[in-house]
């Protein structure tokens, strides 16, 4: 947030902000392919460490290069080697960061859930219900009559293996002519319509035997939407720290540019990060090592503790070359089906119509706009896409994941048709215009976020977990070069008079995301209606 507006300020041109925009996306476009498959052959706790130390040193070396620019001018020969030093600081922070993003990404909040899941299903087992896949019969007083386990072909009371006579007496003997109910692990009950005279006629007995795989087929219905919906959950908890963050963060920010000068603010930044680094590792430590110990494990599940006498030692995973990496990685993110989905989410970083976008930044401080209304413009955004975050759990069970992302994008290209139209017609000159506008922006947040999460809950359920760094690198890649045509257009396009045309443009961009999210929406509902399953249209 204040390296583009310090940079604004040192250089006093947008050009300086896009370009160092552009080449710090244009190494992770390069290298996050490569990350992903070396995140992939490694553990996930050595990766994020390394990542997290490249990166805070690439932080504090950033700010020293801002504080050369924006205090030591009276060495102007050294502009260039600041400018050159801040380039390569930059970029090797952003694919830091990147890295650690994909070392600790979307696969862990799945396997968290997965297994909360998992274990909620043993509780209830446990504690009277049934187990996976089984059913039990129920006689017409709604006594339980035996136990049927559809993985052992076993029971209790009722000999599902025994001849058809067998069934007939035993059932006599007891009074009980129908089986009325299927009880499915204990939560409730499925009625069946036969009669057990009807089964008696049969050489086996269809009735349990259906009403079992029927009953395992609405279990694994309703697995998944308890999935969906706890994922949901645990994304909104997830986002909604980092909107916490993002809203507090540029409140703290302009405070800092209001009452202390551009000196102290950078050395205050440089302290805080310096700082910061043993908050962020000392809790990822203690998951890994206490309450996650999976990350000790590579993706293709090995374990990398010392092995004791006898065990064989896990095999040493094979040298990760970069230009297979490369095609590798790209090769199978276009083979997947929701890749239409993250490319529709990747063409909004073209956009320069966000509150946090260093373009926009540059545009407004260059036209007089206070350091606090634009920072209270990112507050209001942030707590727009808090709302967008906490209503995805809402809209996913309510529509389905499709449906919601498709609300999403809607809501976002209205806003921003809106504050487009304001900008156009009144520019800076109007406060109230400018009012309105950068609210609309703001709440576009609201569409952005929403959509942004049903895209991410895709992603998450659509990639296989030995391939999620992979992908996820390419899917970072694919934003970098998204990004970057952004700020090549900004490098053309670098008066800050032509900043409308910019952002008529990233207003065409978003309605082409929205087109191609439209279009995939609609073939991905349509091969879900033609499946079997009907009832899951909404939940894959």
């Amino acid at each position: 947030y204040l390296v583009p507006i310090l940079l604004s300020s040192a250089t006093e041109s947008l050009t300086y902000v896009a370009l160092y925009s552009m080449v710090r996306e244009a190494a992770c476009l390069v290298f996050n392919p490569f990350v992903g498959a070396k995140v992939a052959a490694a553990t996930r706790l050595s990766a994020f460490r390394t990542m997290l130390i490249v990166q805070n040193v690439c932080v504090v070396i950033n700010s020293l290069c801002l504080y050369g620019l924006v205090v030591d001018t009276a060495h102007a020969s050294l502009f260039y080697t600041w400018i050159v030093v801040l380039l390569a600081s930059g970029s090797l922070e952003r694919v830091a960061g990147a890295a650690a993003s994909i070392s600790v990404g979307k696969d862990f909040v799945l396997q968290c859930v997965t297994a909360a899941c998992k274990e909620e299903r043993e509780r209830e087992r446990d504690s009277g219900g049934v187990g996976e896949g089984g059913s039990s019969v129920v006689g017409r007083d709604g006594e339980v009559e035996g136990d049927i386990d559809s993985r052992k072909g076993e029971s209790v009371g009722v000999d599902v293996e025994g001849s058809a006579e067998d069934v007939k007496v035993e059932a006599a003997e007891k009074g009980k002519q129908e089986v009325g109910e299927a009880d499915v692990d204990g939560e409730g009950r499925a009625e069946s319509d036969c009669v057990a005279g009807d089964c008696a006629n049969s050489e086996e007995p269809p009735c349990v035997v259906d009403a079992t795989e029927g009953e395992r087929e609405r279990q694994a219905e309703r697995d998944a939407r308890t999935l969906t919906t706890q994922l949901a959950n645990a994304n909104r908890s997830i986002r909604s720290l980092d909107m916490g963050s993002a809203m507090l963060a540029p409140l703290c920010a302009s405070v800092l540019l209001t009452v202390l000068s551009q000196g102290q603010v950078v050395t205050i930044l440089c302290l805080w990060n310096v700082g910061s680094f043993f908050g962020e590792y000392i809790p990822v430590h203690q998951l890994s090592t206490r309450l996650m110990p999976s990350l000790n494990r590579r993706q293709d599940g090995t374990d990398t503790k010392t092995q004791g006498e006898g065990e064989t030692k896990p095999p040493r995973p094979a040298p990760v070359s970069f230009v297979s990496s490369l095609h590798r990685g790209w090769t199978l993110f276009y083979s997947l089906p929701c890749a239409a989905a993250s490319l529709s989410l990747s063409l909004l970083y073209l956009s320069c119509l966000s509150p946090s976008n260093s373009l926009l930044l540059a545009y407004l401080s260059s036209e007089g706009v206070q350091p606090v209304a634009i920072a209270s413009m990112n507050a209001l955004a942030s707590c727009a896409g808090l709302v967008g975050v906490v209503v995805t759990p809402i809209a996913i069970s309510r529509f389905g994941v499709i449906r919601a992302g498709r609300g999403g994008i809607t809501w976002q290209g209205v806003s921003l048709c809106l504050c487009l139209y304001l900008l156009v017609v009144y520019g800076t000159s109007s406060y109230i215009a400018l009012a309105v506008a950068l609210i609309a922006l703001s709440f576009s947040r609201v569409g952005l976020w929403l959509f942004d999460s049903c895209v991410y809950q895709t992603m998450q359920t659509a990639v296989p977990p030995t391939s999620v760094s992979l992908v996820n690198g390419v899917s970072a890649s694919v934003n970098s070069l998204c990004s970057i045509g952004l700020y090549a257009t900004a490098l053309t396009l670098n008066s800050v008079s032509q900043f409308v045309n910019l952002a008529c443009a990233s207003l065409c961009v978003v309605g082409l995301a929205f087109i191609m999210y439209m279009v995939y929406s609609v073939k991905e509902l349509k091969a879900q209606r033609d499946s079997v399953d009907v009832s899951k249209d909404v939940y894959i």
